[in-house]
């Protein structure tokens, strides 16, 4: 859990919890994405504001999001199947 004395510092799964992923992946961003956060006492920690500055940052930088759009196949045909006239 976060430091009671700080309400603002955070904790690998509650930012996880915060960003809707794993917290192997807020590692990873971390590492790979420059996510800010310090070790403190061996565990890795964040600030929500530097949190919230680094996700607002992301997210003008990749513009605004579309939706996903699902493609479905249909399902072949089988023309031994069918019905002779």
């Amino acid at each position: 859990m976060a430091d009671i004395n700080n309400p603002n510092e955070l904790t690998v799964s509650e930012v996880a919890e915060i960003m809707q992923t794993t917290a192997a992946r807020v590692a990873r961003l971390v590492q790979n994405a420059g996510l800010p956060g310090s070790y403190y006492r061996g565990e890795l920690r964040f600030r929500l504001d530097e949190v919230t500055q680094w996700m607002n940052r992301r997210s003008m930088a990749n513009g605004p999001r579309e939706p996903r759009r699902r493609s479905y196949k249909a399902a072949p045909l089988n023309v031994s199947s069918r019905m002779e006239l």
